[in-house]
């Protein structure tokens, strides 16, 4: 019992040096009371603390941090951040580190060190723009949203994250996806929207995992032929694209459900594309169409079917074989 005492006198300590580092905080402690599991933010196990939210604006976060050995999750949002102390490697049973919504010009390469880290969110950190490469050892990491954080190109090392299940680099200015992309096969949930990339490799057509994909508002004109072998996907996301017709690897698709191609320029609807009928939403509002084919009455699961803004003369009486839709 003596042992537990000391020991959360240490991981008081750690807070109370976080607390006075930042003088005028609102952070919500009361350092007069004993009871640390009582202060705003901290979750205490067997004695120890094991989760550390940090919701309000500090400045500084002291090296006294890798003096938490029990710290399972710490998240930090909206703080005026911009590092953290190299400390934060001893931190080996992380399993949690949400760095988003932040100022961080820099984060250390000793991130690299925590490889129990299952989550590390370092999304809307527009000043980050170099992420270490050691990060590159986290290799239980399973998600990683990183959107809006001054990236031109995807980082190599991602490639060696084999359990990654989440991606999300939207937002950025990235112009190739590389072609190690297909070397994550438990990939799940790929963000890349709002880049600047203007072609897919044929490595994607390895992401047998995946689920949902987004790539609107890029630069895309077509789709590997690879691209038809995604046989777990059900949403895909390509708006704000350059199609001008319905790539042919998407026709392979049956698994689809969601699918958004608004503000493209396809004109025509191919045959096959009545062959996905799985859709429950198909978004193709803002594009050139001129015919609505009579098959759209085989898409008769679609609940949701939107296409304003294209030059429909007039829609097919077939419209009328969709008994699920909700939405026109």
């Amino acid at each position: 019992y003596a042992v537990e005492v000391e020991e959360l006198k240490g991981d008081r300590q750690v807070l109370i040096d976080i607390y006075n580092a930042n003088p005028g905080n609102n952070l919500g402690w009361d350092l007069d009371d004993d009871d640390i599991a009582n202060w705003e933010g901290i979750t205490v196990e067997n004695g120890r603390v094991v989760k550390l939210f940090i919701g309000t604006s500090i400045n500084i976060l002291p090296p006294s941090i890798g003096d938490l050995p029990q710290l399972r999750s710490l998240n930090f949002d909206l703080t005026n951040l911009t590092t953290l102390p190299t400390e934060v490697g001893k931190l080996q049973r992380l399993e949690s580190l949400n760095l988003g919504w932040n100022q961080f010009t820099e984060i250390p390469e000793e991130i690299g060190q925590l490889i129990s880290l299952k989550e590390l969110y370092l999304e809307y950190n527009p000043e980050l723009q170099e992420i270490p490469a050691s990060l590159g050892n986290l290799i239980n990491l399973k998600t990683l949203p990183a959107y809006e954080t001054g990236q031109e190109v995807m980082p190599s090392w991602i490639a060696n994250l084999e359990n990654l299940e989440y991606l999300d680099f939207s937002n950025n200015t990235i112009e190739v996806m590389p072609s190690w992309v297909g070397s994550l096969k438990k990939l799940d949930t790929l963000y890349l929207g709002d880049n600047k990339i203007k072609a897919l490799p044929p490595e994607i057509g390895n992401l047998t995992a995946l689920k949902e994909l987004r790539l609107s508002e890029n630069e895309l004109k077509d789709l590997p032929q690879e691209f038809g072998n995604l046989t777990s996907l059900t949403s895909l996301y390509l708006g704000e694209n350059l199609f001008t017709e319905i790539p042919l690897a998407i026709t392979k698709l049956n698994t689809l459900t969601d699918l958004s191609l608004y503000s493209n320029k396809i004109a025509t609807l191919p045959q096959d594309f009545f062959n996905l009928e799985n859709l429950d939403y198909l978004d193709l509002s803002y594009n050139a169409l001129t015919d609505l084919p009579e098959e759209v009455g085989q898409l008769s699961k679609l609940q949701v079917l939107v296409l304003n803004d294209n030059a429909l003369p007039f829609i097919p009486d077939e419209i009328g074989d969709l008994t699920a839709l909700k939405k026109l």
